[in-house]
């Protein structure tokens, strides 16, 4: 593969806007530690959304080809921890916005990035799951390890997104009561259909009396949605209650926070990123994720496959059609 030519979607910025042209592409050399992937199967983020239109703010080279997630196999290796023909994912790194990423037929990165697909997955199983599910795991072994209260629902919040939907279907068939959000009541079957056992507009999490504290609602949160919402679901976690925080897709800003169920009911905030995660950490989840996939069956229902060729079609309905995983077919 090197110096052949291949397959590429690129964004590429022209004045203001971004636009995606999928042209030959080139890998001229590769360094120490680096590797060359041949890759079989992607999927689509939200990230990558945001850097295709030019949203994300770290990705600020352009063109760039995105994509942070990928599974496929090892071609080319000048790294001692894999070897040609290795089966691997890459997820959580700086691929598809600092450096080109995986909508592409191979990708070349650093092998510290990439992890060796466990035993029980396969790469189309691997690229379901991706940074999404890879995340909702990580923070579901989080909620388990802070022995959460399960007399009340975890909500989730975005629950239509790839984190949210893989959070509410793990964690109803790991017995949790789990109340999701949405923007849209159209996506109230989908969501009931994945394990949501009660179902909430965004608009509704602004219902208040102005109260500091609320009634105990929830015990746990993981949000992916940020602003405002936030001042509705700290007011009414229990005890000790955590909001793990992966995302902001409503704002990144906080205003207008009471503190008062900080201090009074210990109440924390924590931040969630997947790319800081170890070696170990990683493998971790991984095996996690292994486990769970040889007991439980997907629903038909949390991804759609669709081919590399009609990538550009779903990247630029991402934004309003997006209900749950989207797996891209490379090769």
């Amino acid at each position: 593969m090197l110096n052949k030519k291949f397959k590429s979607l690129f964004v590429v910025k022209k004045n203001k806007s971004f636009k995606y042209e999928i042209k030959d592409h080139v890998i001229n050399d590769i360094r120490l530690n680096e590797v060359i992937i041949r890759i079989k199967f992607s999927s689509l983020n939200y990230k990558d959304f945001l850097v295709c239109n030019g949203k994300y703010w770290d990705a600020r080279r352009y063109p760039l080809i995105p994509g942070i997630d990928c599974a496929g196999t090892i071609v080319y290796s000048k790294s001692k921890k894999f070897s040609v023909g290795d089966k691997v994912v890459i997820i959580a790194s700086p691929a598809g916005s600092k450096i080109n990423g995986s909508f592409s037929d191979f990708i070349k990165i650093d092998s510290k990035w990439v992890n060796k697909i466990p035993r029980g997955l396969n790469e189309k199983n691997v690229m379901i799951y991706g940074t999404a599910g890879f995340t909702a795991m990580h923070i579901i072994q989080k909620i388990l390890s802070s022995k959460v209260n399960k007399k009340l629902p975890i909500l989730v919040t975005g629950g239509s997104g790839g984190v949210g939907s893989f959070s509410i279907l793990i964690l109803k068939k790991l017995g949790f009561n789990v109340t999701a959000t949405t923007r849209t009541l159209k996506n109230k079957h989908f969501l009931k259909s994945i394990g949501a056992d009660n179902v909430l507009l965004n608009k509704e999490l602004k219902k208040e009396n102005g109260l500091a504290m609320q009634r105990k609602m929830f015990s746990a949160c993981i949000d992916s949605v940020g602003g405002q919402n936030l001042d509705f679901i700290l007011k009414r976690l229990t005890d000790g209650g955590n909001c793990y925080t992966v995302g902001f897709s409503q704002s990144n800003e906080l205003v207008n926070i009471n503190l008062t169920a900080f201090i009074l009911r210990g109440i924390k905030l924590i931040g969630i990123h997947t790319e800081s995660i170890n070696q170990y950490n990683r493998k971790n989840v991984w095996e996690k994720i292994s486990l769970f996939n040889k007991k439980n069956r997907f629903p038909k229902t949390i991804y759609k496959e669709i081919k590399f060729d009609l990538l550009k079609k779903a990247l630029m309905k991402f934004n309003t059609k997006k209900c749950g995983r989207f797996l891209i077919k490379i090769n």
